[in-house]
Parts: structure tokens; sequence; C-alpha cells
């Protein structure tokens, strides 16, 4: 997964963490972060 870089501000920090699906918060700034909390796609 490559990441880019994007120049937009957001009017809030907040605006740049969400959260994954096991809930735990992510900073969408940091792509080791969100490369982390990705979901897995595991061969059946």
């Amino acid at each position: 997964m490559t990441g880019k870089r994007h120049s937009q501000e957001v009017e809030h920090e907040s605006d740049l963490f969400y959260l994954c699906p096991t809930g735990q918060v992510v900073d969408a700034r940091d792509l080791r972060h969100v490369n982390w909390h990705e979901p897995l796609e595991l061969d059946a």
C-alpha cells in the first residue's frame, strides 16, 4: 500500500482520527498506524 500526502487542512484535529472495526482509535496521519488497523484478508 502506498500512502500519499494530502495538503488539505482540516478544521478540527479530531477529524484526523477514526475508529477501526475493533473500536480502537486510529491516527489517519500515520500510515503505519492505519496499516496496523486494516482488517486482514485470510485465505480460506
